[in-house]
């Protein structure tokens, strides 16, 4: 089976590393990205991911904003996202799932946390 994409987005290094580190490269093809911006960039120059780990709070953009952008693009509109959030608000959150978000994660959170979730998401 081959192995999924996923590109992890999140301006903060150290949870970038405790995702990457958890996923390892051994059963996920990783991208990184530190900001929206960076996000974007890196969708039109790979290939699509088949999900990104995308923080909620940037500087820059939002990953609200890049939530949107994925989503009204038909060619990217097809991947899975994950936000994760530290203090997500009632709003953001509904408009997230109304915008097709998979799943929203409370920061901090726990590596085995993470792995059941792309689990559900990947069977």
């Amino acid at each position: 089976m081959a192995k999924k994409h996923i590109l992890v987005v999140d301006d903060n290094d150290d949870i970038r590393k405790l995702i990457t580190t958890t996923l390892g490269n051994t059963f996920y093809n990783l991208g990184v990205a530190g900001d929206g911006e960076e996000a974007l960039h890196y969708l039109q120059t790979h290939d699509f991911p088949d999900l990104v780990i995308l923080d909620m709070a940037m500087p820059f953009m939002s990953g609200l904003d890049v939530l949107r952008i994925i989503k009204q693009d038909p060619e990217t509109a097809h991947i899975e996202v994950i936000i994760l959030s530290a203090q997500t608000d009632e709003a953001s959150e509904k408009e997230a799932r109304a915008l097709g978000v998979r799943a929203v994660m409370a920061k901090p959170f726990g590596p085995l946390e993470l792995l059941r979730l792309l689990d559900d998401i990947f069977e």
